[in-house]
């Protein structure tokens, strides 16, 4: 075999750990750090590859170990701010302040000897960050007050900026807690939780939904057989979780469920019509199975979509967009948008709907929700999609921003009022749009920059699966001696 370049070498084990590969990832590391690839390896990145396939793992005391070692036997400053992130994050604040006290005493020790400009700038930098960090430890571990005064007053230098480069540790809350060095403290709740310090940006996407996103999240779980009805209504994101628990072996789909649902007026007036047989308006566009645009039918009455209802185990309904075309007239808006064919200028138009207009959308559905299925767990998401077009005449990225926004506070002050533990919001939105900004790969790419990969799709799904479903054997399956 050729010899094989360091920069092949690493790509092809990170590549494994994009994919959540760790065992194969490993083997090759292994292979490669053997005399087969032909080619010196790398041993510094080696290392970081290692630590990042133990940390997808789980294995967070191995990385600790590892990572302290690189700290204290090379110096890595940045093997230690990664490991300070997970060190923090379970709580291991005695390690923590011992690896900060070992690297500022290193860069002290460079400071002395080192004379170029830029090298200077770095390490003060440095040593911004792990005075900063060494103080928050000593703080946290009780440390006698001449310990921590020593510490403010070697801080003290940085808390007057002197250009760009040179910006205070103290005004910059991601490197350093004022809270910290004053001694008057702002009050912290016990249960307070802070957004992560540093990314491992290579994480594997199933992990970073695990450790970054769902810590916290209600463990509320349903005992499902596997021909118990899942319900998913909204938009294509629903779509897309309703074929990935069918393909999980769930069934979740047996009525014409319209995919157009993708705005509360739309939800707040189909689930008015399933569960009450109201009438179900003018605005009910839908695009059919053939691609036109044309008025969605049931095909029965009401009573097959609320006999569905009742009969489904739970219901996941995604929220897509607060950008709604109305009828002047009556003000009814319209499921998805304006045929062509019977647009008026004068009788249709366009708004952004207001979050107050979306709360009582959610909160009508809910209500007549509640009504038919009684408390059988409601799952609200909001769909990470972006907008395909907007019609405020700004641009279509500022806009999707604000749509989100709108139905992700809707939908988070509804659920702060009714109290209902039966309804719980899955964050299918953050996983893709606000976790995606901090990984090296990109969660928005399948087919354009709109719609997410599919294998992203897949873990999102497992992941609720994994914490909301128990797949429960049937009665008439289990045998009886």
């Amino acid at each position: 075999m050729a010899d094989l370049t360091k920069s092949v070498m690493v790509s092809s084990v990170r590549g494994l750990i994009y994919t959540s590969k760790f065992d194969e990832a490993l083997e090759l590391l292994e292979f490669f750090s053997s005399d087969g690839a032909g080619t010196e390896p790398p041993r510094q990145e080696f290392d970081r590859l290692r630590l990042e396939i133990q940390i997808n793992v789980g294995d967070i005391d191995g990385a600790v170990i590892a990572l302290r070692d690189m700290v204290l036997q090379r110096d890595s400053t940045e093997a230690a701010k990664v490991l300070m992130d997970h060190l923090i994050h379970h709580g291991r604040t005695v390690e923590a302040e011992e690896i900060c006290t070992h690297v500022v005493a290193k860069i002290d020790e460079q400071v002395v000897t080192t004379v170029e400009p830029g090298r200077r700038r770095a390490l003060g930098a440095g040593l911004r960050y792990f005075l900063g960090r060494q103080l928050k430890f000593a703080t946290i571990n009780g440390r006698s007050p001449k310990i921590t005064q020593e510490l403010k007053t070697r801080l003290a230098p940085f808390g007057i900026p002197t250009n760009e480069d040179h910006i205070s540790t103290l005004r910059r809350p991601n490197l350093l807690d004022p809270q910290d060095v004053k001694s008057s403290k702002w009050h912290v709740d016990p249960d307070v939780d802070y957004y992560p310090e540093y990314f491992l940006r290579t994480i594997g996407f199933k992990e970073a939904i695990r450790d970054l996103v769902l810590t916290k999240h209600p463990t509320k779980t349903v005992s499902l057989y596997r021909d118990d009805l899942v319900l998913t209504y909204g938009s294509c994101f629903a779509a897309n979780l309703r074929l990935g628990l069918k393909k999980r072996g769930f069934e979740a789909e047996n009525i014409d469920i319209p995919e157009g649902l993708n705005n509360s007026f739309a939800l707040a007036s189909y689930f008015r019509w399933a569960t009450t047989g109201h009438d179900i308006g003018r605005g009910a566009y839908d695009r059919s199975k053939l691609g036109d645009v044309d008025k969605w039918g049931a095909g029965e009455d009401h009573h097959q979509h609320l006999q569905a209802l009742m009969r489904s185990k739970l219901l996941v309904i995604t929220f897509g967009l607060s950008e709604i075309w109305y009828e002047r007239d009556t003000e009814e808006v319209f499921w998805r948008g304006v045929p062509t064919n019977i647009y008026e200028e004068e009788q249709h138009a366009f708004r952004v709907s207001t979050v107050e207009d979306n709360k009582k959308n959610i909160r009508e559905m809910l209500s007549v929700l509640r009504s038919a299925i009684g408390d059988k767990p409601i799952f609200l998401t909001l769909s990470p999609i972006p907008l395909k077009a907007t019609f405020t005449g700004s641009n279509c990225i500022v806009a999707d921003a604000r749509s989100k926004a709108t139905l992700r506070s809707a939908i988070g002050e509804i659920l702060d009022e009714i109290a209902d533990s039966n309804t719980i919001y899955w964050p299918s939105f953050e996983m893709i749009r606000w976790l995606g900004g901090h990984l090296d790969y990109a969660t928005l790419h399948e087919h354009s920059a709109r719609y997410p990969d599919r294998a992203f799709i897949d873990d999102i799904v497992g992941a609720f699966c994994d914490m909301h479903l128990v797949e429960t054997d049937h009665p008439q399956s289990i045998s009886t001696p």
